[in-house]
C-alpha cells in the first residue's frame, strides 16, 4: 500500500501543528517534522507536538 509523506518546516511548534493538521486534512498519511528549521527544536511544545502525531510522524533534526 502506498503512503503519502509530507515534509513540514516552520519556525514554531504552532506553525508546525497548523501545517500538519492541514496536510492530514488534505490526505497525507505521514508527516515529517523538519525540526532543523525551528529556532528552539528541544522546546517542550515540540515534544508535545510529536506525541500528538506519534503514529504518523518522522522527525528530522
Amino acid at each position: 500500500m502506498t503512503k503519502i509523506c509530507v515534509s513540514i518546516k516552520g519556525k514554531s511548534p504552532t506553525e508546525l501543528k497548523r501545517k500538519a493538521l492541514e496536510a492530514i486534512r488534505l490526505g497525507a498519511d505521514l508527516i515529517e517534522f523538519r525540526l532543523d528549521y525551528l529556532e528552539e527544536p528541544f522546546d517542550e511544545r515540540v515534544h508535545d507536538l510529536i506525541r500528538k502525531f506519534h503514529n504518523q510522524t518522522l522527525v528530522t533534526l
